[in-house]
């Protein structure tokens, strides 16, 4: 599933709330807040003809910091032990999380 993925499978999805199932099997409220493409970090050697991308999430404040994931969109499946980390919020509100999976 994570090999199939592509930017514009969550472009729709920015600004939308899915469910992100943590490692501990409890669940997060997050928001897809950007899909930002990095076509430069694609490998000229990679069988896929994918563009590398991140994927940014943000939620609530709380402890979770990263681990693979599962998150879903109105009951389904989106990504399957996707590993998700928590960034910095540069200049962003420091009282919500923000995470990112990246997809090279």
């Amino acid at each position: 599933m994570l090999d199939q993925a592509d930017a514009e499978q969550f472009s729709p999805l920015t600004g939308q709330t899915c469910t992100m199932s943590l490692p501990d099997g409890s669940s997060l409220t997050v928001q897809v807040e950007a899909v930002w493409l990095s076509p430069r970090a694609r490998n000229p050697h990679a069988a896929s003809p994918r563009t590398p991308f991140t994927l940014g999430l943000v939620a609530e404040a709380n402890e979770f910091v990263a681990g693979p994931c599962h998150l879903r969109h109105q009951g389904q499946a989106l990504l399957e032990n996707a590993y998700v980390s928590r960034v910095a919020p540069a200049g962003r509100d420091p009282s919500k999380a923000y995470y990112e999976v990246v997809f090279n």
